[in-house]
């Protein structure tokens, strides 16, 4: 018996003992990017007239198993490059692999999402403004976190940083996310998802930035503008859905990053995925730590991830995923700060983190769905005696419906509970601070047809049901129109809202239990187009917000309350482009300007990013510019404002065909800059390291 055999029997003891299968129809699949060229990952395969839809590993391999004998045709697209549709007729049991060539076209704007519709679509024929960010950008970049990764590279996203790595929690922390001036700390505005499911503490109500890792991230969508018709609070301005990874590849591959930088940051990572027929698992390790840019400043986290999955049958899928992340960080405090209690790290934080998701997925010819089940919670210690443990729970049911070609119908309903226990342990009696549940039920429908060949309509409405302030309806309407193949044409408006959080219901002297939802509108156009025989490609956005019933502190401490008193009208312009210039250059470039009618803290006034990536044999370049202009980091007593350019640059080099060095240079230009108030972000930082990537295949 063969090595790898012998790995393979001992896995599937120690994972799965239940597994077993008779050998069945199957069609594999291996798509490379032209004739002879790199394999592409991330293609969307459509197997017909199942309706079947998976995408290839990094290695480029995609399967569908358990077919009966029969007629099949199979759809393979990836964006920029041409689509090959292949009949396949199945005898029973029959083994059947296809060698797919795509060529370079970017004639198909087709690129499947799943986030504006939670069914499996083209991103095309929804009218939500929504950006992949894929595993070769998250592997690209270097970064550990996700959140770095978004911010600039999406046009009207912007992250809050305040070091070398590491976002930290509570005064002076970072981790602020805003969608086109909407957001902030806490982060509730924007909606952070793990596969569908909401990620945030029950406490506090936002999610907690530091837990994001980018090694168990397959891709992330993010959503500009509200998307609360799907996904309730907490998608006022938009939404963000890391979407994890899993094996498709019969067989066991083993991945694995260390690097070493500047102020003694280390980060570690490695990643082990197995499949056998219907059973597949992926596991991952994550490690960083730093001692900072500046005293008192260290940060460390440790975080595990595991997801599982087993084809039940054709039809049904069973997915068991989980995470935990252990971190604790230091304020080193705003710079020359006089308090003394931030000497010899004061102020720290101490957290721990954890989630897990069940889920079923079906899959029929006209209709498919998935009933989730998840979970998320963790404890929090801080410096100064706060201590908390806090919970997220909750079940979405959701079943889309083709009831006749370009027809979708999507039917769901959401149901959770979140809340925990805060108090102060340091006083001589201590002092709880909250203990309470807060229930949270909805339905919603949502219908999407093509009207025409070339215009397609979406318009659905959900009713939200809050045991505290009642209910709320969150309606939505688009149309998309594809004038010709290389055009796309879109149109929405939509509402959002946020439900107010624990924190401001129930915690502290400024609580309100009377505090209504905050609510917004938008309303956007965008326009895509294809030029230069499809190796231009350039998007342009839109849009006019206008929100009320802000929760907002007011008077004088300790005499303060939360109260439903803000506005905001916001508008602006976003732009994205990418351009290949050849097979081994392309550039990728995105802007975005916003007019707030007041200043708003971490909320640009013009954004601009451009990178170029070279491939040339075993040598890739890559070079990354941002201009961060009118960057308000402060308004009280005066506004504070920012202009900064950086400039990132990294070289990979690919020694054996699993082994490849890097160095990367970040803020090269030695800019002197502030994102949070007071928190001076460090000068020139260098890194350099190893990528390992292992895969064994089955013959």
């Amino acid at each position: 018996m063969k090595p790898i055999s012998i790995l393979y029997h001992i896995i599937l003891i120690l994972a799965f003992p239940i597994f077993c299968g008779a050998q069945e129809g199957r069609i594999i699949g291996y798509v490379t990017g032209k004739d002879g060229g790199s394999p592409l990952a991330g293609a969307h395969v459509v197997l017909l007239p199942d309706h079947r839809v998976t995408s290839t590993d990094f290695s480029g391999y995609f399967k569908f198993t358990g077919l009966p004998a029969g007629k099949y045709q199979t759809t393979v697209s990836f964006i920029g490059f041409s689509t090959v549709t292949l009949d396949v007729i199945l005898a029973e049991n029959q083994i059947t692999t296809l060698n797919v060539q795509l060529f370079k076209s970017m004639t198909s704007m087709d690129e499947a999402v799943i986030t504006g519709s939670r069914i499996l679509d083209s991103k095309n024929n929804n009218p939500l403004t929504i950006t992949v960010i894929s595993r070769d950008e998250l592997d690209r970049s270097g970064e550990s976190n996700v959140l770095p990764v978004l911010s600039n590279r999406i046009p009207g996203v912007f992250v809050t940083e305040r070091g070398i790595t590491g976002f930290g929690v509570g005064q002076g922390s970072a981790g602020g996310i805003s969608v086109r001036g909407v957001g902030g700390q806490p982060n509730t505005r924007v909606l952070v998802m793990i596969d569908g499911h909401p990620q945030f503490a029950g406490i506090f109500g936002h999610p907690l930035p530091d837990a994001y890792i980018t090694s168990d991230i397959e891709k992330a969508e993010v959503v500009r503008g509200p998307v609360s018709l799907l996904y309730g609070s907490n998608a006022m301005a938009g939404a963000i859905n890391l979407i994890t990874r899993q094996q498709e590849q019969d067989g066991l591959s083993i991945s694995g990053r260390a690097q070493y930088g500047s102020f003694h940051t280390q980060k570690y990572m490695t990643s082990v995925g197995f499949k056998k027929n219907k059973f597949n698992v992926t596991a991952s390790f994550n490690h960083d730590q730093t001692d900072g840019h500046r005293d008192n400043s260290n940060f460390r986290i440790s975080n595990g991830y595991i997801k599982s999955s087993l084809e039940i049958n054709p039809r049904f899928r069973l997915i068991i995923s989980g995470s935990m992340a252990g971190y604790r960080s230091t304020d080193p405090g705003p710079v020359n700060s006089a308090d003394t209690s931030y000497q010899n790290g004061g102020h720290w934080s101490d957290f721990i983190r954890g989630e897990c998701s069940v889920t079923l997925e079906n899959h029929f010819q006209k209709s498919e769905g998935a009933l989730k089940l998840y979970y998320n919670g963790g404890e929090h210690k801080l410096y100064d005696g706060f201590h908390s443990t806090d919970h997220l729970q909750g079940i979405n049911l959701f079943q889309g419906i083709k009831l006749w070609p370009d027809n979708l119908i999507t039917v769901g309903a959401d149901l959770k509970s979140y809340g925990g226990f805060a108090e102060n342990i340091l006083p001589l009696v201590p002092v709880n601070f909250a203990d309470t549940v807060i229930l949270e039920s909805a339905a919603y429908l949502m219908v999407q047809n093509a009207l025409s060949e070339k215009l397609v309509a979406t318009a659905g409405v959900r009713l939200e049901v809050h045991e505290s302030f009642g209910s709320e309806w969150i309606p939505q309407f688009g149309v998309t129109y594809h004038p010709t193949q290389f055009t796309v044409l879109k149109g929405i408006i939509s509402k959002g809202f946020r439900s107010p959080t624990l924190q401001e219901l129930f915690l502290f002297n400024s609580a309100n239990p009377n505090l209504k939802p905050e609510r917004m509108w938008n309303y956007e156009v965008s326009a895509g187009q294809f030029f230069h025989n499809g190796r231009i490609y350039l998007e342009s956005n839109l849009f006019f917000m206008k929100g009320n019933n802000l929760i907002q502190t007011t008077g004088v401490f300790p005499d303060i309350v939360n109260v439903n008193s803000g506005k905001f009208t916001h508008y602006g312009a976003e732009l994205t482009g990418k351009y290949h210039l050849s097979d081994e250059i392309q550039f990728i470039a995105s802007y975005a300007w916003l007019h707030t009618d007041q200043p708003v803290v971490a909320a640009p006034q013009h954004q601009l990013f451009i990178e170029g990536d070279y491939q040339w044999k075993k040598l890739n370049a890559n070079l990354k510019m941002a201009y961060v202009n009118n960057l308000i980091t402060k308004t009280n007593p005066e506004v504070i404002r920012q202009n900064y350019l950086l400039l990132d640059a990294a070289l990979h080099y690919r020694l054996l065909s699993f082994l490849t060095v890097f160095v990367r240079g970040q803020n090269l230009l030695d800019q002197r800059y502030e994102i949070n108030f007071g928190y001076s972000m460090p000068g020139i930082t260098a890194t350099a390291g190893i990528n390992i990537r292992l895969q064994l295949y089955e013959q």
